[in-house]
């Protein structure tokens, strides 16, 4: 892991997001791509499973309710405290940490979710970010991506000239079907794919599921 944060900026951007409520992302309601893999049998009692900014916790209660040992990270405390007095909660950990100094030893989840933050990160950190998440994750571990689609829009209307933009002081990069099935690299299996629309009708998502290529693959659907 690299102790480095090129993204102080957009860390302070979702601060004062949470501290205003302005926040345009989902709040409540679990995503799409949780459900599948509950589907898939992906989540079963004793399974280890972290969320990779947890934000309020919307994603953290369906592995929690099936019995996994339930993990939340963010690099925002202002979200981490509401979820720690919200009694729904009780059992999840919480951790306040950086995706680039994730603190948790090699190979400690079955399951990890990423649902908002890969999207957030420039080229030269997506290109190390499947060797972060594959530290992480067990050998046989599955790990679950939601990140922008091509036809998200902040507003009606909006055109861009390329799959990426900086807005209001963050990054966002915006992903094809094609670019969302290539982006853990070649030595990881995407297992499913879908869409989704969470938030508002303009937001729309890109939902994967992932193996590493070696390992047994489920059964896709």
């Amino acid at each position: 892991m690299i102790n480095e944060n090129p993204y102080d900026r957009q860390r302070f951007f979702f601060q004062q997001a949470y501290d205003s409520g302005k926040t345009g992302w989902p709040k409540v309601g679990a995503s799409k791509v949780v459900g599948i893999a509950g589907e898939m049998g992906l989540l079963k009692t004793g399974m280890r499973f972290l969320e990779i900014g947890c934000g309020q916790g919307r994603n953290l209660l369906p592995p929690l309710s099936s019995g996994c040992h339930t993990v939340g990270l963010d690099s925002v405390m202002a979200p981490l405290i509401g979820v720690r007095r919200d009694p729904a909660f009780s059992g999840v950990s919480l951790v306040n940490g950086e995706l680039f100094s994730l603190p948790f030893r090699r190979g400690s989840f079955d399951v990890v979710l990423d649902f908002g933050v890969l999207h957030h990160m420039r080229l030269e950190q997506r290109k190390k970010y499947p060797e972060w998440i594959g530290e992480i994750l067990k050998p046989s571990g599955v790990f679950l991506l939601g990140a922008f689609s091509e036809l998200f829009q902040h507003y009606p209307g909006e055109k861009r000239k390329r799959n990426w933009i900086f807005h209001r002081d963050h990054y966002d990069v915006f992903f094809d079907q094609d670019d969302f099935s290539r982006v853990m690299g070649p030595n990881w299996k995407l297992l499913h794919q879908s869409e989704e629309t969470a938030g508002g009708d303009l937001y729309h998502y890109r939902l994967g599921v992932f193996t590493r290529s070696e390992s047994q693959s489920y059964q896709e659907f």
